[in-house]
C-alpha cells in the first residue's frame, strides 16, 4: 500500500512547503496537492514556485499522489463561468503535468455551484439551508456539469492523465447512485472516482458497500473516519467505519491505488479560517497522527491478510 498525505491538513491554504517537510517525516510515500481558488492558481503556482516544489518532492522522495482541484464555477448557470472553469482546469493541468503527476482529483460541485454552509455546523443549527437561484432548472443545470466534465476530461486525456471525480455531501457526487449516474452519463474511459471514506459516512451509507459498487471506478481513496452526523475527518478508527470491511471489499475489487489520509478534523490540523479554524495546523501534532492512522491500517491489514 501507498500511503499519501493530504497537504491541506497540515495547511489550509499556501504556503505548502513547511507542510510537505512534515509529511515527508510522517511515513507516507506520497503527498495530494491542492489548487483550492483561482487567487492561488494564479499567485502561488508559479513556473517558480512549481519549480521548487517539484524539487522538493524529489529531494524527500515523496510522490505527486494526486493534483486536487476544483475550478470555480464548474457547475454555474453562467457558462461564461463555466468557460472560466475549464480554461483554470487546463492551467491545472499544466502544473499537475510539470510536478509529474498522472491523476487530477475534483470535488463534485454543488448544483448552481451555490455556496453550502460548512457541514461541521449542521447538528448545532436550526436551519441548514442554501440560496438557490429563482426558478432552479435542476435537469439543465446537471447537463450543463456534465458538458463541463466532459471538456476537463478531454484536457486530460491529451496529457496521459486520469480524472477522478470525489464524492461529497450534497454534490452532484452526493452518494453511491449519484456516482454511478454521473459516470454512466460521462461513459469517458479516463474518468473515475476520488473516494472520500469520510464524506460518504456522513450521508448514511456503508464504506465496503460503495466499494463493491463502484468498484474498478476508484482511481484514488482518501481515508478518514467519522462519526456520521457531520462531515469530520477524523483518523481510521476513531469514528464508525468498519475498516476491516472496506479493506477487504478494495482488495477484492482490486484496488491498487494510493490511499491518502485526510485527517482533516485530527489533533492539530488546520481548517479554513473562514470558518473560525486555525489555517496552519500543529505539525508535530500532526505527523503523530499520520503516524499512528498507519499503525491502524497495518493492523487491519494484517487481520484481513491484504
Amino acid at each position: 500500500m501507498v500511503y499519501s498525505a493530504a497537504v491541506w491538513a497540515f495547511d489550509w491554504a499556501p504556503p505548502y512547503e513547511n507542510a510537505i517537510a512534515s509529511i515527508a517525516k510522517t511515513g507516507c510515500k506520497g503527498v495530494e496537492l491542492r489548487i483550492r481558488t483561482r487567487e492561488e492558481l494564479a499567485q502561488y503556482y508559479t513556473d517558480e514556485r512549481v519549480s521548487a516544489l517539484k524539487a522538493q518532492l524529489a529531494q524527500t522522495g515523496l510522490a505527486l499522489t494526486a493534483l486536487n482541484v476544483t475550478p470555480q464555477g464548474a457547475s454555474s448557470v453562467d457558462k461564461s463561468e463555466r468557460e472560466q472553469a475549464v480554461r483554470d482546469f487546463r492551467r491545472a493541468a499544466d502544473i499537475a503535468e510539470a510536478l509529474g503527476a498522472k491523476l487530477i482529483t475534483v470535488a463534485a460541485s454543488y448544483p448552481f455551484d451555490v455556496e453550502i454552509i460548512d457541514e461541521h455546523y449542521k447538528p448545532s443549527m436550526q436551519v441548514w439551508e442554501v440560496k438557490l437561484p429563482d426558478n432552479p432548472d435542476f435537469a439543465q443545470n446537471y447537463e450543463d456539469y456534465l458538458d463541463t466534465l466532459h471538456q476537463f476530461a478531454a484536457v486530460c486525456r491529451e496529457k496521459g492523465m486520469k480524472l477522478a471525480i470525489e464524492n461529497q455531501p450534497t454534490s452532484w457526487a452526493r452518494n453511491t447512485d449519484a456516482v454511478l449516474r454521473l459516470l454512466e452519463k460521462l461513459g469517458e474511459d479516463n474518468v473515475g472516482v476520488t473516494y472520500d471514506v469520510a464524506n460518504l459516512t456522513m450521508v448514511g451509507e456503508l464504506a465496503e458497500i460503495f466499494a463493491y459498487r463502484v468498484n474498478k471506478h476508484i482511481f484514488n481513496v482518501q481515508l478518514a473516519d467519522n462519526h456520521g452526523l457531520s462531515n469530520v475527518h477524523w483518523r481510521p478508527g476513531k469514528g464508525k467505519n468498519d475498516f476491516n470491511a472496506l479493506m477487504r471489499a478494495l482488495a477484492d475489487v482490486g484496488y491498487d491505488g494510493p490511499y491518502c489520509l485526510e485527517l482533516g478534523d485530527a489533533k492539530g490540523a488546520a481548517r479554513n479560517p473562514a470558518a473560525w479554524y486555525e489555517p496552519f495546523g500543529d505539525h508535530d501534532t500532526l505527523v503523530h497522527e499520520h503516524e499512528l492512522a498507519i499503525a491502524e491500517m497495518e493492523r487491519v491489514c494484517r487481520e484481513e491478510g491484504v
